[in-house]
């Protein structure tokens, strides 16, 4: 009796139907109506065979995350929340949950996220592989292949809100079959004492990645913000180069217009310069004076004005001409006035010698 007693103890308890193993991981093969490929689900629940008790994960991890509805809200117990791989065009999507090893799977249900029919259909032929070991390739840039390590795979092939497997096979071996009850308690306190810190410390580390998915967002449009900013100077400082390139062209045109008037107020000036010297050449001698004229000697000295003196007949009207000076109604003249359109003439010849330079 104490025999079977101590049997009983020592040895587990094998439920019908049940698969001892650690990780439920989920594939889908098949692309969407974009052709992407995703896996959204609102919940996945995985229950004790021994206890029928939902059993809680101590990880997940994915070949992507969506950054606003990330995975970990498939097991977070929530049915107001759903999970979500991101990688639309990778053509991989794929999920694992840890529940530690050696659980005794009993029973798993999968929720599917509700929406349109383009939504919920993504969950056909997702495959779904309970496995005492990692399956193989997992990466972001792989399809992972559960066929060495897979106790039991299963794949979804109709549209549902939820699956229910509640008819899995014995596969796998529990980890102790030897161990006291007091191990055994001892242990299970353990686990049970580190899940909840393993939780904890995921939502923490989510929590910090949605911050720096935030400060990502934030600092790309502050990139954005200054590169229109940049932008925009780079055309205002296009539009002053094209105004100071305009301006350079009107005052090289001003240089020169400026240059000719110059050239032209100083040939101008040359011009007068030989004029006037030709005007202050002395007027020659009239050489054929008549003697009969009453002409004085051309040594008189000349009045520095128009001027008349005198009275009655004796008036004098007497203005300058160059050295000598003429004298109109006077008995005494000391040029012959007659001689006058002669000394014009010379000023005309003269000045048309000068033009003609």
């Amino acid at each position: 009796m104490l025999y079977h007693m101590l049997l009983l103890v020592v040895a587990p308890v094998v439920s019908a139907g049940t698969v001892y193993s650690r990780y439920l991981t989920l594939y889908s093969p098949n692309a969407d109506s974009r052709g992407a490929r995703i896996i959204n689900l609102q919940e996945v629940e995985a229950y004790d065979a021994d206890t029928g008790e939902l059993m809680k994960p101590m990880g997940i991890t994915a070949s992507s995350n969506h950054p606003a509805n990330p995975v970990r809200q498939m097991i977070d117990g929530s049915m107001d929340t759903f999970g979500h791989t991101f990688m639309y065009d990778s053509g991989i999507a794929w999920v694992q949950i840890d529940y530690g090893a050696g659980r005794a799977f009993g029973k798993i249900v999968l929720l599917n996220r509700g929406g349109s029919d383009g939504i919920t259909v993504r969950a056909v032929g997702m495959q779904v592989t309970l496995s005492a070991v990692q399956c193989d390739k997992l990466s972001a840039k792989s399809s992972p292949d559960c066929s060495g390590a897979g106790l039991w795979t299963e794949t979804l092939t109709s549209v549902a809100m939820k699956y229910t497997f509640d008819r899995l096979p014995d596969a796998g071996s529990p980890t102790t079959t030897t161990t006291m009850s007091t191990t055994t308690a001892s242990s299970t306190t353990v686990t049970n004492h580190l899940v909840p810190k393993v939780v904890e410390m995921q939502d923490k580390l989510s929590k910090v990645e949605l911050v720096i998915e935030e400060q990502i967002k934030q600092n790309e449009a502050e990139v954005n913000t200054l590169k229109s900013t940049i932008q925009q100077q780079d055309e205002t400082i296009g539009e002053l180069q094209d105004t100071l390139a305009e301006q350079a062209t009107q005052f090289a045109a001003y240089k020169q217009a400026n240059n000719e008037q110059k050239a032209l107020v100083d040939r101008k000036f040359a011009e007068l310069y030989k004029a006037l010297s030709a005007l202050s050449e002395p007027l020659p001698e009239s050489m054929d004076a008549d003697p009969n004229r009453k002409c004085a000697p051309g040594n008189a000295q000349p009045d520095t004005a128009i001027e008349v003196s005198g009275t009655a007949d004796d008036r004098v009207l007497s203005m300058t001409v160059c050295d000598g000076k003429v004298e109109l109604n006077s008995a005494e003249c000391t040029a012959d006035p007659c001689a006058m359109q002669r000394y014009i003439q010379i000023l005309k010849t003269r000045l048309a010698a000068l033009t003609d330079v």
